[in-house]
């Protein structure tokens, strides 16, 4: 994945719990949970110094063409719905419409403002899912902001590579979801666009990949 992102020639800045050697390293010796993903989101974004800054999540293949993409209007959040998500066991890849932070993408300075309010709301009132995760998706009372969000789709697909230890749920059938509006235009293949074929050769389409970039 860090491979991939160099791909992308930008700036970047990496936010970890220990020390990692990949762009501008900021260490937040945290515990894992709400808190500490937000502190560690608001220190990489107090740390930058670009206009526009693209969420990049470390189990997330990103394709080049993400990054083609401008903010039309600076107020507000922007999400990439060309995303597949990968069985790391099978290959497996499915693609339904969903915001994913991991596909945020907007101006620097609405995105400090959001997260300076998230972590003090969570550090006074503790975190709650109604607060949602993905800043503008959602009109419920528990919004952080009142900023709104609107979609792009790159050119190829990024590749959400779901396993064991993803912070968020899998779910690969329609009828784990309580709601079917949350996995409109569902689709499963063995295959990725722009990346090839995945089904049962995981390792194999990851040494592929890494060939790609040599």
């Amino acid at each position: 994945v860090q491979y991939q992102l160099l791909q992308s020639d930008l700036p970047i800045t990496a936010v970890s719990l220990k020390p990692i050697e990949f762009g501008t390293n900021i260490v937040l010796p945290l515990e894992r949970g709400y808190l500490t993903m937000a502190k560690q989101i608001l220190a990489g974004l107090e740390a930058m110094d670009t206009d526009v800054v693209f969420f990049c999540e470390h189990d997330v293949m990103y394709h080049p063409t993400h990054f083609d993409f401008i903010p039309p209007t600076r107020d507000v959040y922007y999400y990439n719905l060309n995303v597949w998500k990968l069985n790391a066991e099978t290959g497996h890849a499915i693609t339904y419409i969903t915001k994913q932070l991991s596909g945020l993408c907007a101006y620097r300075d609405i995105l400090v403002e959001h997260y300076r309010e998230r972590v003090r709301r969570i550090e006074t009132e503790g975190f709650s899912r109604k607060m949602g995760f993905e800043p503008g998706s959602h009109t419920r009372a528990e919004r952080v902001d009142d900023r709104t969000s609107d979609v792009w789709h790159s050119e190829f697909p990024n590749v959400d590579i779901r396993h064991d230890k993803n912070l968020t749920q899998n779910r690969w059938s329609q009828s784990e979801f309580r709601n079917p509006r949350s996995c409109q235009g569902w689709t499963e293949s063995d295959r990725i666009p722009g990346w090839g074929k995945t089904e049962g050769r995981f390792d194999a389409w990851l040494d592929q990949v890494s060939s790609s970039m040599d």
